[in-house]
């Protein structure tokens, strides 16, 4: 690879961490005593820096990847748009979530429990869909039509925000 072009490596690690993060709590959650709020505050707590980093990540390449891609490609356009609907799924999920977890948060009701661990469960097959697609078919793409400089900016706008993000 040209010293102009980028590499993509570094997403394959961060995608790692959210394939890790996603199945951590998508196996945590369910396992949580019923009123156990001190337990329910720190996989919440969890979740929200998890939410976070993805939402930083989906932004950058909403923002500074797909609209670059989409304008040079031709045959792999639909690729691209995937992507982009692909996102859109993930954010509904992470939304859903969202919603839940105040409450669950506070009582750590079972019935809340179980209902926020299936939207984990499918947050994390729509994630694990997008993030091997990308890596499949998308990561070429980028290394053959972005600028290292043009990688340089994303990257940086996805992992900036998360240093700042609290620990549990």
């Amino acid at each position: 690879m040209s010293a102009d072009r980028p590499d993509t490596h570094d997403m394959l690690v961060v995608h790692r961490v959210f394939r890790r993060e996603s199945r951590v709590l998508a196996g945590l959650v369910p396992a949580v005593a019923a009123g156990d709020v001190v337990r329910a505050g720190i996989l919440a707590a969890h979740y929200r820096d998890h939410a976070l980093g993805l939402h930083h990540h989906l932004s950058a390449e909403d923002d500074l990847v797909w609209p670059k891609l989409l304008a040079r490609v031709d045959m792999e356009a639909d690729l691209v748009i995937r992507m982009e609907h692909q996102h859109e799924r993930v954010r509904e999920g992470l939304d859903r979530i969202g919603a839940a977890m105040p409450e669950w948060e506070r009582e750590a009701d079972p019935a809340v429990r179980d209902h926020l661990a299936g939207l984990l469960a499918d947050h994390r097959a729509a994630l694990v869909e997008h993030l091997d697609d990308e890596e499949r078919h998308v990561l070429a793409l980028i290394e053959e039509h972005l600028s290292a400089a043009e990688w340089a900016a994303a990257v940086a706008r996805w992992i900036g925000p998360v240093r700042g993000a609290s620990r549990a």
